[in-house]
């Protein structure tokens, strides 16, 4: 058994049909907080594609489509999509050139993505009625990245 689904408790939910609707939505970057370009670099990412990550001001559209979600995140520069199923290991690169294997739940109002060889790693998307709160730690570091409802 794989140890990260061990934090998710019985409340997860893994079913398409049981996501929310606020979460089908297009969301337009706000602001970030003091904190992530030190958690940029925690993570592995390098200081130029760190200072290009923080500069842009990308548009991100969550679609759920049957058992599957897709995370669209567009810039000028670049539109990078993700795909995933609920509660199964899928594999991305946040930035750092390497993919890196994650699972993703929702549970309690977040989208809570975990990193599986390192869950301490944690990502949770808080969507409501006015955009998305998008919480990510890693290594002692919380950063927070908000965006607005489109």
């Amino acid at each position: 058994p794989n140890p990260i689904f061990s934090v998710f408790d019985r409340k997860s939910i893994t079913r398409m049909d049981q996501l929310p609707g606020t979460l089908r939505r297009t969301y337009d970057f706000v602001s970030n907080d003091m904190h992530v370009d030190e958690y940029l670099s925690d993570i592995g990412v390098g200081f130029l594609e760190r200072k290009k990550m923080i500069a842009m001001h990308p548009r991100l559209t969550v679609n759920v489509d049957g058992d599957t979600i897709t995370t669209k995140t567009v810039t000028s520069l670049e539109t990078k999509e993700v795909t995933f199923t609920l509660g199964q290991e899928y594999e991305e690169d946040p930035g750092t050139g390497s993919n890196v294997k994650y699972v993703t739940v929702f549970e309690d109002g977040y989208l809570i993505t975990k990193e599986v060889d390192e869950p301490e790693s944690v990502v949770k998307r808080n969507f409501n009625a006015s955009g998305l709160i998008m919480i990510m730690k890693t290594k002692g570091v919380t950063a927070v990245r908000v965006f607005k409802r489109v």
